[in-house]
């Protein structure tokens, strides 16, 4: 399961409340699933072990608390047609050998109202990482995960705010990589070499 990742050095915690309404939206499948999952957002915790509503429940609680303690990264529309957002993080676990990496997703830009999702458009992301043995063997996170601030978050003040956050350094290191990727169309993970760039041995 992904874990929220230790905040350290660049790295800012989101410390983001999140909208039931567009949790449900998000995660809903239709109208009905959607009022459902609305409806089991207010369940306690020990509604959790409830079958199928348990599970509706445990989803809200644990993307609150990514978006409270998950890490920001910079995120960039690529292709609005097919929703598609490119993320940039670095999969560094222990150590100070950086391990910048591209990820591409797809995403609800739908959902967002505050800021038109077209191609070059800029959002902060909240992720999660995984880590596999072999990968924590050489002190990095296996993958991450993720999630554009606006499609969970109503107040647009506070999206523009978590944007802030997310230093210089990691904005420049997005363009860059894109710049060297070169024209991405798929969804999946992309290393990238920035090897070149000083700030990246500072990164831990």
């Amino acid at each position: 399961m992904p874990v929220v990742r230790k905040i350290a050095g660049a790295e800012t915690p989101g410390e983001l409340t999140i909208s039931r309404s567009r949790f449900a939206k998000y995660v809903g499948r239709d109208f009905i699933d959607v009022a459902i999952y609305w409806g089991c957002s207010f369940l306690p915790k020990f509604a959790y072990k409830i079958p199928y509503f348990g599970r509706r429940a445990f989803h809200w609680a644990q993307l609150g608390e990514i978006f409270l303690g998950g890490c920001l990264v910079p995120a960039v529309v690529i292709d609005a047609d097919q929703g598609y957002v490119a993320v940039f993080s670095s999969l560094t676990a222990n150590g100070n050998r950086p391990t910048p990496v591209i990820k591409v997703i797809p995403e609800g830009l739908h959902l967002i109202t505050s800021t038109p999702g077209k191609n070059g458009t800029t959002f902060a992301a909240v992720s999660t990482y995984r880590a596999t043995p072999e990968s924590m063997a050489r002190g990095q996170w296996n993958d991450f995960f993720p999630i554009v601030v606006d499609c969970f978050v109503d107040d647009p003040d506070d999206c523009e705010e978590a944007k802030r956050r997310i230093t210089k350094d990691y904005w420049d290191a997005l363009r860059i990589s894109l710049n060297r990727l070169g024209t991405l169309r798929e969804p999946g993970l992309y290393h990238v070499d920035l090897s070149d760039l000083a700030w990246m041995d500072d990164e831990q």
